[in-house]
């Protein structure tokens, strides 16, 4: 009787800490919900229910293998058999009996700890370590109930039964009394001998193929079985307020891609060139105009309105009025004008920069603006700043960039 009070004591202990645990974190986090629903609690809560109810069975489990244990020594009392088959199963019974009331006496202890523990903040445990431990104990609380079931089994006899019923039914002796891996694989298949096949042979052949009347094997059932329980834990997670929607997933998903291109397009500014080269927002265009007034006020005046080369405001272009072709011409240059190539001393994001600003002068029209050189295109198909730069525009000639003399 004490000791069924200590045990009780322990699980009372530790189910308060569990929850107390889970609460303490999903609480700060948790989304506004239909708290009446089940699908309101949270991942951690849930499986703390499991853990406690997992930890019941163990406890369920634990004296069933005492009252087997008892029962086995007993019958081999009872029997009185000579020799070293009762020595051995008189160790073994000592040993079990004495894990078992090592369990009992530090269930005390345990106890005093989980206790000592429970109080713990948000600040000491973060959600993704809390349900970590949780997922840890409900794996180790998994093992002991296949363990403790294992032995119940063989205390019990029902293992020996088992055994006894598969070497009946054809399977090899030598295997499943020596126990191991292939008895093992023997158990979870379910085989049968080839002796047998006359017996399972249902009368259906096609093309020499005989149908054999097997059992399914219990790996099937159990994987079976453990299919409607994932699909069920998939549903509550899905339908919980805790889980993403599809569209709420695909949204988070583009919002991290466009972290990605963000930083890869960064890492790649230096890359461009007159064939990726786009319109530049307000911060590029103002580097463009710090470099345009430092290189090449000398030949297309302040404003652009034009000098010794043409002017950059008009609707008229001597080798195109994209901001492509304008790159093109600042990178290369034009040397039957006079114009350098700019490659050498201006990085390509310089470039860049700099065919920024001479997009945005289009229309500005400023005084002294010199008259129109090359042929007319239509500055309202090329790109606006921050828009598409790769459609060329409709009325843009084919002979490149309005800077024709930078």
């Amino acid at each position: 009787m004490k000791l069924k009070f200590r045990i009780s004591i322990f699980i009372l202990m530790m189910i308060t800490s569990l929850f107390a645990v889970a609460q303490t974190e999903a609480t700060p986090a948790a989304p506004v919900a239909d708290t009446n629903s089940l699908l309101a609690f949270d991942t951690n809560t849930v499986m703390a229910i499991c853990v406690a109810a997992l930890l019941f069975v163990i406890i369920l489990l634990a004296f069933m293998l005492k009252s087997s244990i008892d029962l086995y020594r007993d019958k081999y009392k009872q029997e009185r058999t000579s020799g070293g088959n009762a020595k051995a199963a008189n160790i073994l019974v000592v040993f079990l009996l004495a894990g078992f009331s090592a369990f009992a006496q530090t269930a005390e202890p345990a106890a005093a700890d989980a206790v000592a523990t429970a109080p713990l903040t948000a600040g000491q445990f973060n959600s993704s370590m809390i349900t970590m431990i949780l997922g840890v104990a409900i794996l180790i609380e998994l093992f002991i109930i296949f363990y403790l079931i294992k032995w119940i089994k063989f205390f019990t006899g029902v293992q020996a039964f088992e055994d006894r019923r598969r070497i009946e039914l054809g399977a090899d002796e030598s295997v499943v009394t020596r126990g191991g891996f292939k008895a093992w694989w023997y158990r979870i298949n379910k085989f049968r001998s080839n002796k047998d096949e006359k017996d399972l042979d249902i009368g259906h052949s096609y093309d020499g193929i005989r149908e054999l009347d097997n059992d399914t094997p219990p790996w099937f059932t159990w994987s079976f079985i453990a299919t409607i329980i994932i699909s069920l834990a998939y549903i509550w997670y899905y339908n919980s307020p805790r889980a993403l929607s599809q569209d709420e997933e695909y949204q988070q998903e583009v919002a991290i891609a466009n972290k990605k291109l963000e930083t890869y397009m960064a890492s790649q500014a230096n890359s461009v060139d007159e064939t990726t080269v786009q319109m530049l927002d307000a911060a590029g265009i103002q580097s463009g105009n710090d470099i345009f007034k430092t290189k090449c006020v000398a030949c297309h005046g302040q404003q652009g309105e034009g000098g010794i080369g043409p002017n950059l405001t008009d609707n008229f272009a001597l080798h195109g009025g994209t901001i492509h072709d304008v790159f093109k011409t600042i990178k290369y240059g034009v040397v039957d004008k006079g114009m350098q190539a700019w490659n050498a001393e201006l990085s390509p994001m310089q470039i860049a920069q700099v065919s920024s600003y001479v997009m945005s002068l289009q229309g500005t029209n400023p005084p002294n603006g010199k008259a129109p050189q090359g042929t007319e295109f239509n500055p309202s198909a090329a790109p606006a700043a921050g828009g598409d730069s790769t459609a060329t525009p409709a009325g843009a000639a084919s002979d490149t960039a309005k800077v024709a003399a930078l």
